[in-house]
């Protein structure tokens, strides 16, 4: 969630949290969990496999992990994070390739694959997906609507009044920490280039970054 990389407003966006998918831990600390939208997704909670796409911390390992049967396909340009010591998430498959030239050649093979007979299938789990965006959508107005009232201002309502003044020239440097979960919970970004936060430790960077941007 660093960079702008799925519309937050199609259909299949769920969030950018893995949580709901995997297999939860017992969680432990106050980081803002579970949101509204990120209780558990009605038949969708964990997933058989997954894709991970050029990201250093896919899930994090005290809240939840993959299910045992579950297959983690890891497509990166350095897929063994060699400058990483420590880096040690199950994969099952390590993919060495530029996720931008990975991707469209991954989408073709499957759209070859895909028989008539499936695609029921496929479209009945579309819309259960669908069903899922609505829900977390409406849960997060919700919210912001609720927090109009408070006597002060809450990170929910901020984020909200925010995302409303987002157009295509928009570009969003974060620097939120503790309340990432709710600037995301209400940030529609779907445009490339629109949004950017540090995958590192990032007190003071915000303002650099926005020099840069």
């Amino acid at each position: 969630n660093t960079r702008m990389n799925f519309p937050a407003d199609h259909d299949l966006f769920v969030g950018f949290d893995p949580t709901p998918f995997l297999k939860r831990n017992k969680y432990v600390g106050d980081l803002d969990y579970p949101a509204p939208e990120y209780q558990p997704l009605r038949g969708l909670q964990n997933a058989d496999v997954i894709l991970a796409i050029d990201t250093d911390i896919p899930w994090v390992p005290q809240i939840a992990q993959p299910g045992p049967d579950a297959k983690v396909i890891y497509i990166d340009i350095d897929p063994m994070k060699d400058d990483i010591p420590l880096w040690s998430f199950p994969i099952d498959l390590h993919v060495h390739a530029d996720p931008v030239k990975a991707l469209p050649q991954l989408s073709r093979a499957i759209r070859s694959l895909i028989k008539p007979k499936d695609r029921t299938r496929i479209e009945a789990r579309r819309r259960l997906v669908k069903r899922e965006h609505d829900n977390q959508r409406k849960a997060a107005r919700a919210v912001a609507k609720a927090d109009e009232k408070k006597p002060f201002i809450t990170a929910d309502f901020l984020s909200a009044c925010v995302n409303e003044l987002y157009t295509r020239d928009t570009v969003i440097v974060a620097e939120t920490i503790t309340s990432a979960g709710a600037q995301l919970r209400h940030l529609e970004i779907n445009h490339p280039g629109s949004y950017f936060q540090t995958g590192g430790s990032c007190l003071g960077w915000g303002m650099g970054a926005c020099m840069g941007v």
